[in-house]
């Protein structure tokens, strides 16, 4: 990160990580290349320039070029993972995720989103999942907080009190 701090592209080489991760996540092939130990470093090398070559910046190159030698391949995908978190952290910006039952308007996205900047004092970036099973209600989760505000959490909630209930004998 300071190396990126002085070269001045910070926000450059956060690209070029994301871009990493994405064709990592994305292809199979890319990451059974990495890990595996039969393919030399200059194929490799080869490899990732004929993929990335012009999608990502010098010192993206020369850093990809490092890892291979130094055969940490296998690691370059939590590397650059590593790298978001140092971006995040140099940016001061925290990754929230809200998960509801259904879809919902923007305002109240707006008032979790001033909520979370409001507990933090970072910079928000929210991302949204559906999830059915929780019947009603939400669950949101940053940094280490997970607040569950669903139906789901709260039936299971009553069903452990009616489960650990001493005043009920049990048979």
């Amino acid at each position: 990160m300071s190396f990126a701090i002085e070269q001045g592209n910070v926000d450059d080489l956060h690209k070029d990580a994301e871009l990493l991760i994405m064709e990592i996540d994305k292809s199979e092939d890319l990451s059974s290349l990495l890990k595996s130990p039969i393919i030399k470093g200059e194929e490799k090398m080869k490899i990732l320039i004929s993929l990335f070559g012009d999608r990502v910046t010098a010192t993206m190159q020369i850093f990809l070029q490092t890892v291979i030698d130094k055969r940490r391949e296998f690691y370059l995908k939590e590397m650059c993972l590593q790298y978001l978190v140092l971006y995040n952290k140099h940016k001061n910006i925290v990754k929230a995720k809200l998960t509801t039952a259904v879809e919902i308007d923007n305002t109240i996205i707006d008032q979790v989103i001033e909520l979370v900047k409001s507990k933090t004092n970072k910079k928000v970036e929210l991302s949204k999942e559906i999830d059915g099973s929780l019947v009603g209600g939400f669950i949101l989760e940053y940094e280490d907080y997970l607040y569950d505000a669903s139906i789901a959490h709260q039936l299971h909630l009553l069903k452990q009190e009616f489960r650990d209930n001493e005043y009920i004998k049990k048979f």
